[in-house]
């Protein structure tokens, strides 16, 4: 168990070392064939002197000798690293040095951490140095660069939309009981009102509600005349009360049979008249926007006959990156630029999803249509390019999308120090509008950054041994 912990500390050490120790690129080269190291450069890139090191010269040279700790955790040779372990609580005040490695305070240690929670976090230190092996390699790399502007944020999110019905203003208007289309009253594009006939149907199972009703209507009149009778018989001591109270309950079910048939009428919405015909009527009011039903055809309770929409009743259904998501909530205002619609329509945020959907990564984020209906031309299931009004606007850095890049959740950019020599930087992006991103912290305006070519350094940033790069890492230093 003891020789499987030394392993596992040392591969954390591997991993580490490429941003941990290092020493400033004179001492690093100290000692080192100049002429060799061009050549291998030449053939598979550049090797990470720290790196390159350990891998030559064994378990032992992962220890700092100046101080008695594994390099890549030493403190004292690069101060850069202290800011990660006092924020991982990891610190001896005293010796300068993280406490689980303090070979002062924890003699029986030996120098090698107890867990992986004090290591900083798996993303390249802020303010590490990337250093090319030879200006040669730097200039064949293709490196492209940007200069960082200062400027206004966008004042939004920009993010893709879909113009749908509101839900409580969108009907599908089915057959209430099946039969034939007979009449059709409204098609297509017809504006109609709540409650008005769009077809009429001859349906069988209607007619035999109405003759059920009928029947029921007849057997509460005997019923009802039936009771009359024996009332007046029971006052006059010529019946019982016995039969008084049959005659009353049988008056209640006939009352109760005329009920339940017009109750089935009412719900196929078919008045109490002859024949087995009724109308299928909008429930709402609005457009109609679709129509399946076709004359002389038989219709199910199954397949909507029509569909009508108040198009003066729309959301927004919007999609925003899940980067983005933190900037925008409810009762932000919202600008939708709709394909093919006379003008720009306005909307209010009204809900932010709190969960992501897991394919697309975006979080749904849902607006009420302030300005919907015919002056805007706005329409259901219509395409949109939607505009969040956040809370940008202030002052602040932008820089091209592309100088950006995501390394486990950690937003970096490299910045030129030289034309063979680049630092990465931690940043904290805000929104983003036509290409440009808002940078709140890690920038300065007029530092160049890269753009094409960012992708490479993020790589080598990542490689737990940088043992086949281009460049040397250095860790940041104190500064």
């Amino acid at each position: 168990m003891k020789n499987v912990r030394l392993l596992h500390a040392l591969a954390l050490a591997t991993a580490l070392l490429a941003f941990g120790c290092a020493k400033p690129a004179a001492d690093s080269h100290a000692g080192h064939d100049h002429a060799a190291g061009d050549s291998h450069a030449a053939d598979t890139g550049a090797t990470a002197s720290t790196a390159g090191e350990a891998g030559a010269g064994g378990t032992d040279l992962l220890m700092c000798g100046e101080h008695g700790v594994l390099e890549a955790m030493c403190t004292k040779c690069s101060p850069g690293l202290i800011p990660a372990f006092q924020a991982k609580g990891d610190w001896c005040a005293e010796h300068g040095l993280p406490e689980s490695v303090c070979p002062t305070c924890h003699p029986e240690r030996g120098g090698k951490p107890v867990d992986e929670a004090a290591l900083p976090d798996d993303a390249p230190l802020d303010r590490s140095v990337l250093q090319f092996r030879t200006l040669q390699s730097a200039r064949d790399a293709g490196l492209q660069l940007a200069t960082v502007e200062r400027g206004r944020a966008p004042a939004g999110v920009i993010a893709t939309a879909t113009i749908v019905a509101d839900a409580s203003h969108h009907a599908l208007v089915h057959a209430s009981a099946p039969g034939v289309v007979r009449a059709i009253s409204a098609d297509v594009g017809a504006r109609v009102a709540a409650g008005a006939p769009l077809a009429r149907i001859e349906s069988a199972s209607v007619a035999e509600a109405r003759a059920l009703l009928r029947a029921a209507r007849a057997r509460y009149d005997a019923s009802r005349a039936a009771f009359a009778r024996e009332s007046t018989l029971h006052r006059s001591d010529l019946a019982s009360a016995q039969d008084e109270l049959a005659a009353r309950q049988e008056l209640e079910s006939a009352r109760g049979a005329v009920a339940a048939a017009a109750a089935t009428l009412e719900m196929h919405g078919a008045a109490d008249q002859g024949g087995g015909s009724y109308f299928v009527r909008s429930p709402i009011s609005g457009v109609v926007t679709l129509r399946q039903a076709q004359l002389g055809v038989m219709a199910d309770t199954e397949s909507p006959l029509f569909e009508v929409t108040d198009t003066n009743a729309l959301w927004a259904e919007i999609e925003v990156p899940e980067t983005q998501a933190s900037f925008v909530r409810a009762g932000q205002r919202v600008t939708l630029r709709v394909r093919g619609a006379r003008r720009e329509a306005a909307a209010r945020v009204e809900f932010v999803s709190p969960a992501v959907e897991p394919h697309t990564r975006t979080v749904r984020v849902r607006a009420r249509l302030l300005d919907a209906g015919a002056a805007t031309g706005v329409r259901p299931n219509a395409w949109a390019e939607a505009a969040i009004h956040t809370d940008g606007g202030e002052h602040t850095v932008l820089v091209p999308r592309e100088a950006i890049q995501d390394v486990r959740g950690t937003k970096l950019a490299f910045v030129r120090l030289a034309e063979d020599r680049f630092e990465v930087r931690r940043l904290e992006t805000g929104p983003s509008e036509d290409g440009l991103v808002a940078v709140h912290r890690g920038l300065a305006g007029g530092e160049q950054v890269v753009t094409t070519g960012s992708f490479l350094l993020k790589t080598e940033t990542l490689k737990e041994s940088i043992g086949a790069g281009c460049c040397d890492v250095e860790a940041p230093k104190g500064r």
